[in-house]
């Protein structure tokens, strides 16, 4: 895998995934959003590789109020995503809280501390996207 930096986009498999989403037409594209978060919520055990998952997240972080910066990053979908379900916020925030579990191996494996801090500085400010403000209804 080729990691080119600590954002949510900076990965092969995150940039595949993008692809795949940017193929697909709009049901398609909601439906692949939605599995991959959900099979990474729901995953039981360490999480070797959740940059799909990690890039989910960040796209429906993209739609929510406070997203707009992961909306503007190189690497986000060019083809817009239908209405998010406000039900997939928390299912976004429940896979990023496994990627950051103890357990998870996603914080292992960087060139440099810096780089492992600053990766899981950049998922925790995801999580606090996703996670709605109380009297938040949640935006798509």
């Amino acid at each position: 895998m080729g990691t080119w930096g600590t954002g949510p986009f900076d990965s092969d498999y995150a940039a595949d995934f993008v692809d795949r989403l940017d193929a697909a037409d709009a049901d398609a594209r909601l439906e692949l959003v939605s599995s991959t978060l959900h099979g990474m919520a729901q995953a039981t055990g360490p999480i070797h590789d959740g940059a799909e998952g990690v890039a989910a997240a960040a796209v429906v972080a993209g739609r929510c109020p406070g997203g707009e910066r992961y909306a503007a990053m190189e690497g986000f979908p060019t083809r817009p995503l239908p209405k998010i379900p406000a039900t997939l916020r928390e299912v976004a925030a429940a896979a990023l809280e496994r990627a950051l579990a103890p357990e998870s191996a996603m914080s292992f494996g960087w060139v440099t501390p810096e780089d492992a801090a600053a990766w899981q500085a950049e998922v925790e400010r995801i999580r606090a996207v996703l996670l709605p403000a109380e009297g938040d209804a949640g935006h798509g």
